[in-house]
């Protein structure tokens, strides 16, 4: 039963590590870009229209997401 159980907590921390590692990948796949572009255009663009492109933009994207994101089938069954 115990093995059962720290197999249960192992397969819980190794599908939360590959949500988290999931979630770093597309943050850094933004941010970074998103940096360097809003560095090289705040003077000639300005502040105001760079937020609101980013505003939009994320809007758009968060949209997209949740249209595409699906319940797992076989939820997590918590440990108490």
């Amino acid at each position: 039963m115990e093995i059962l159980l720290t197999l249960l907590v192992c397969f819980r921390y190794q599908y939360y590590r590959n949500i988290s590692i999931g979630n770093l990948i597309l943050v850094c796949a933004g941010a970074i870009p998103g940096y360097w572009v809003t560095v090289a255009l705040v003077d000639t663009v300005g502040r105001k229209p760079i937020q609101l492109m980013g505003f939009t933009l994320l809007t758009i994207f968060f949209c997209i997401m949740g249209k595409l994101h699906h319940q797992p089938t076989t939820p997590l069954r918590s440990l108490h």
